[in-house]
This record gives C-alpha cells, structure tokens and sequence, in this order.
C-alpha cells in the first residue's frame, strides 16, 4: 500500500483512500482548484489532509463511511448550523432541524 505524505508525518494518508466515492465527491465538489489543502463548504474552508487522514483512520477503524466523513469534516472546527446542514446534504445525510 502506498502511503502519501508530504515532509511533515500530519498530512500522512494511504493513497488508496483518494478512491473512495465519498472522497471523489469532495475532491471534484468541494476542493479548490490547483489548491492541494482545501475543501470549501459554503463560506467555510476545512482542510482537506486533516479530512483525508481522519476518514482514512476512521474508516480503518470500521466507522460507517458518511460519519466517518462527517467526523472528518468537524473535527476541531467552528462552523454554523448552516453550514452544518450543507455539509450533511453534501454528504448525503439526513438534516434535521430542531431538537431531536
């Protein structure tokens, strides 16, 4: 298996990760283009190593694919519940709006 990583071990992923069809999704909706560290949701710029390498983690660990990219995307970020809302529906998972 071959691992991508850069001089700094955080960006560290396996390769094999990029595809994922829940990766591709983003890669080609969410990535800035000619830009290798972004994702955009809405207004929101997340990270896209920090994303890979936790999905890529999660997913190792048996975590159901949509929460494991959902997880992936929050992780230690401030984001909106707008925002939330359109990452969910970027990812295809349920939106619920109240309390539940």
């Amino acid at each position: 298996m071959d691992i991508i990583y850069s001089s700094d071990l955080e960006y560290m992923f396996d390769e094999n990760i990029l595809e994922d069809k829940y990766i591709e999704s983003l890669e080609s909706n969410n990535r800035i283009p000619n830009n290798k560290y972004i994702y955009k949701f809405k207004d929101t710029v997340i990270s896209r190593y920090k994303v890979l390498r936790n999905y890529n983690i999660l997913i190792k660990k048996g975590i159901e694919p949509k929460n494991a990219l959902l997880f992936s995307i929050l992780y230690n970020s401030y984001i909106n519940q707008s925002t939330l809302d359109f990452i969910k529906e970027t990812i295809g998972l349920e939106v619920n709006y109240g309390l539940s």
